[in-house]
């Protein structure tokens, strides 16, 4: 490191310690030339991501402009200043922890609305009204109809849930973007209803995930007012269906059969297409069969074990899982492997 006497870059470190807050390292250095002392400190470096607005702009993130904005919906309102600057350091670590170099301005907004609603109805409405660019009274009445909508939010939850699963369905809610990975990767379901609107991550972020991971899996988002373009990009990322909020389940009820319906119908597609290796069957146990090898064969790091007596078909089980996979000879997608049985 130069020496700020003399501008030598030869230094030798004579003592090392971590601030009180573990933020920097301080180190204490003798230049080897004129031996005089200077103190230097080490810091982790903070990449700041670029905001890609809606006409595709990009802007460095600017925490100032979020306390502005703030500022502004909260005017006359009974909020002290350190809730606000409490929602800007949320969203600043919310985002720290995604990781990423560019992020949505529609995130961004997405997460102040969030923590608005929770801290005052007023500010919040005020702050849709600029961000959803509101053009008449009906805009701001259907806004309102989805603040009171997420009052009830639980309760609606716990209705869908009960509503689907007495159509014979197995269902599972999880609240946040995180939950639903972990929960996808582990049960990996049949189809995933989407909010686009989540506490902690982006819900295009979650689709993006999902589909890398799984493309098979059925997705069907629900959006808010002023979201039609995020449903788009959706739908353009593989999801099957989009609606907007209020839930109607009878509408949801139809999307859910289509799109089970359609998932069905590919697998059973490309099966049928395997002349090689076929499996037929119209029974419950070989629909399910089928079902399972279209979800393994769709992730090639996928590492199976298939059990049963000799003659039940293991090895039909295992060639048409390699078959269809990215690593099967039909693949452009990854370097072929060959499938080799061992007896």
């Amino acid at each position: 490191m130069k020496c700020p006497f003399c501008e030598n870059l030869e230094d030798r470190v004579i003592d090392s310690r971590t601030s009180r807050e573990g933020s920097a390292i301080r180190r204490r250095r003798e230049c080897l030339q004129c031996g005089r002392r200077f103190t230097s400190y080490e810091r982790v470096e903070d990449v700041v991501p670029m905001v890609v607005k809606k006409d595709g702009r990009r802007e460095p993130f600017d925490t100032g402009k979020i306390k502005k904005g703030l500022l502004i919906a909260c005017k006359k309102r009974p909020i002290e200043t350190a809730k606000l600057d409490g929602i800007v350091d949320i969203i600043e670590k919310q985002l720290a922890g995604l990781g990423v170099r560019e992020v949505q301005s529609a995130w961004i907004g997405e997460r102040i609305m969030t923590e608005l609603r929770d801290l005052d109805k007023v500010a919040y409405v005020r702050f849709a009204s600029v961000y959803h660019q509101f053009k008449d009274i009906d805009d701001l009445l259907d806004q309102v109809k989805l603040l009171f909508g997420h009052r009830r939010r639980r309760n609606h939850s716990s209705q869908s849930q009960g509503f689907f699963e007495g159509k014979n369905f197995d269902v599972a809610t999880v609240s946040t973007g995180a939950g639903g990975i972990a929960f996808y990767r582990k049960e990996i379901p049949d189809l995933v209803i989407l909010d686009l609107r989540l506490p902690d991550m982006y819900g295009i972020d979650v689709l993006r995930t999902v589909k890398g991971d799984y493309p098979e899996i059925s997705i069907i988002v629900m959006t808010g007012y002023g979201e039609v373009e995020e449903a788009v990009k959706a739908m353009k990322l593989g999801a099957e269906y989009y609606f907007q909020k209020p839930i109607d389940l009878d509408e949801l009820a139809v999307m859910v059969d289509k799109s089970l319906g359609i998932r069905q119908i590919k697998q059973e597609a490309a099966l049928y297409r395997n002349p090689e290796y076929p499996i037929v069957g119209k029974s419950p146990q070989t629909q399910g069969l089928i079902h399972m090898i279209n979800l393994l064969a769709s992730n090639s790091s996928t590492t199976v074990l298939i059990r049963g007596e000799t003659g039940t078909g293991k090895e039909l089980v295992a060639r048409n899982i390699h078959s269809l996979s990215s690593r099967s000879n039909k693949s452009p997608r990854l370097q072929t492997t060959l499938f080799c049985a061992i007896n």
